[in-house]
């Protein structure tokens, strides 16, 4: 894995792709026309991916797309597979200016047998000490983080 700096270095040097500026445009369109303000950086979402490494396991995260207005990013129980925390080019996690929000569930669920109970880990706790940490804004509600890239004029981050 590359250091944080290296990190933002790749990161700069992919959204400088001759493609990225009018897909930019689309976005910073949508951010004015529906009045979103940002709450998150590319640092910050550099931190985020990073720090996610100092869990047991990368948890299982929806991601809510700014152009993609009929998605609706859902949680539901606790997931029974893990998160792709990886850069978008590295193919993981989309380019970071046109994600709305992201909902994370620390939780995981292995299954151990049909006659034992799953085994539950619960990172609830420390994903929620990393994003104090590291001045990420969250919500948290029912063990879902809500970690918003934007939100709309008139709405605020409860943590």
């Amino acid at each position: 894995m590359y250091n944080l700096q290296e990190n933002y270095r790749r990161y700069k040097q992919a959204v400088g792709h001759p493609d990225i500026p009018l897909f930019k445009q689309k976005i910073n369109k949508i951010l004015q026309t529906q009045q979103f303000y940002s709450l998150m950086n590319d640092t910050k979402w550099l931190k985020l991916i990073h720090c996610i490494h100092e869990l047991a396991f990368p948890p299982a995260y929806t991601v809510k797309l700014l152009n993609n207005a009929e998605q609706e990013s859902v949680l539901i129980g606790i997931p029974n597979y893990i998160g792709d925390w990886s850069y978008f080019f590295d193919e993981g996690m989309p380019i970071f200016f046109c994600i709305e929000y992201i909902k994370v569930k620390a939780m995981l669920s292995t299954f151990r047998g049909k006659l034992i109970e799953n085994e539950i880990q619960d990172e609830t706790e420390a994903l929620e000490k990393i994003l104090i940490r590291e001045h990420i804004p969250f919500q948290l509600n029912n063990n879902v983080f809500t970690i918003y890239g934007y939100k709309r004029a008139g709405t605020i981050v409860a943590k």
